[in-house]
């Protein structure tokens, strides 16, 4: 599903205009490309790096939605001028908890990859009980090291 909306200031006047763009996916290991191939597909204006962060957070969290749940997730792409927002909801009320796992370990990092890399990330509560877990990336960022 693809909407495009304003954003309007105190005064009345239009400060940006987003894009929003939905996918669902099923609950299976092979969705996670499928969904990392749609955010990408989502951002085709963004720069390299914030495009490859962009689906490196998307794989995480697609991967945690099929890991730690049995329903299928949506995917949600919001951009304007000036960030991007990508959430992955679900309907299983389990919060998503960082692990302190250490660095040889190959589970629980992504959590741990999500807060180093996302401008902002957070938890919202679903309409039927599940949550989105999202990230917010800048566009106006420098990301050396990122193409």
């Amino acid at each position: 599903m693809d909407l495009a909306y304003a954003r309007v200031g105190l005064r009345g006047h239009v400060v940006s205009t987003v894009t929003e763009r939905r996918a669902e996916f099923t609950n299976a290991p092979e969705s996670v490309a499928a969904a990392r191939a749609f955010v990408r597909d989502c951002l085709p204006d963004v720069d390299a790096a914030l495009r490859s962060i962009a689906t490196l957070l998307t794989s995480e969290l697609a991967t945690n939605a099929v890991r730690h749940t049995v329903t299928t997730y949506t995917v949600a792409v919001e951009a304007d001028d000036d960030e991007v927002r990508i959430g992955v909801g679900d309907a299983s009320a389990v919060q998503p908890v960082p692990r302190s796992a250490g660095l040889d370990e190959y589970d629980g990092q992504g959590l741990k990859i999500v807060d180093a890399l996302a401008d902002r990330w957070g938890i919202d509560p679903g309409l039927s009980g599940g949550k989105q877990v999202w990230v917010v990336l800048y566009r106006h960022v420098e990301r050396p090291g990122w193409t």
